[in-house]
């Protein structure tokens, strides 16, 4: 495999010429994986000054083209008359350079460093997955995360849901889903993937489609992963375990 270049970006550092030249060569990239924002509407949504935070990380080839990326926002909501934070990511990948999931220890690093910082602050990842394999990469590292295919979703984490869900303005699908969300982009598929994906018998693939049945028309199942302590350390633990099985050849392709 191609050995990638990583750096880190701050959107929000970004002013003038530099701040164009980002976005243009961003967009270049995200429009050939999602069907979704136009040029100035990218940035618009990933520029929003309202975040506390939007770092992204770049991936290049050695030629020095971006081939990836993994866009991270920190965002305050109020809960309950509490303020909390919650993360939310976009990544993305040139298709011949996937399946090394090279998106999410940048995730897990701007948490865990996010929770050292704030150690009682209640924080949490809430997004929407646009597509199976997004979900699948997520259930794989996360020990904690909802909903789930082997569990049903207590009580309390559907209202936290359904608040943090309401904070965003987030709008649902007609007939409403608890966890379907309209969603503003779509991911971009092979011919072949939609029928890889029906046929799958993973069981964290069946229940993604069970679930959000019509995602190739641009809806996202809502995902929350709580950043407590033990999650951020038991899933540190699962992705550092699964680097260490592929590294000595042992790691499982998905089916």
């Amino acid at each position: 495999m191609v050995k990638l270049i990583k750096s880190q970006v701050d959107i929000l550092a970004l002013s003038g010429a530099e701040r164009t030249r980002f976005f243009d060569e961003w967009f270049d990239l995200y429009n050939e994986i999602f069907d979704g924002f136009d040029r100035p509407g990218l940035e618009a949504y990933y520029g929003d000054p309202n975040s506390s935070q939007i770092r992204m990380q770049v991936m290049r080839a050695p030629d020095g083209t971006m081939v990836g990326f993994n866009a991270v926002r920190l965002y305050p909501v109020e809960i309950d008359g509490k303020e909390r934070d919650a993360f939310r990511s976009t990544a993305g990948m040139k298709r011949e350079y996937r399946g090394g999931s090279s998106t999410i220890a940048f995730g897990l690093q701007l948490a865990v460093a996010y929770k050292i910082k704030h150690p009682f602050r209640a924080v949490y990842y809430f997004g929407s997955m646009l597509h199976p394999s997004s979900y699948y990469v997520l259930s794989k590292y996360a020990y904690e995360m909802w909903p789930r295919h082997d569990r049903e979703t207590p009580p309390k984490i559907d209202r936290l849901i359904a608040s943090l869900a309401e904070a965003r303005g987030y709008e649902f699908d007609d007939p409403p889903s608890p966890y379907v969300r309209l969603a503003s982009e779509r991911t971009r598929e092979a011919e072949e993937e939609p029928e890889f994906w029906r046929t799958s018998d993973n069981p964290v693939i069946r229940f993604f489609l069970r679930t959000n049945p019509r995602y190739a028309e641009g809806r996202g199942l809502i995902t929350l992963v709580p950043l407590t302590w033990t999650n951020l350390i038991l899933s540190s633990v699962k992705f550092g375990a699964a680097m260490l099985g592929r590294k000595l050849g042992l790691a499982k392709k998905r089916r």
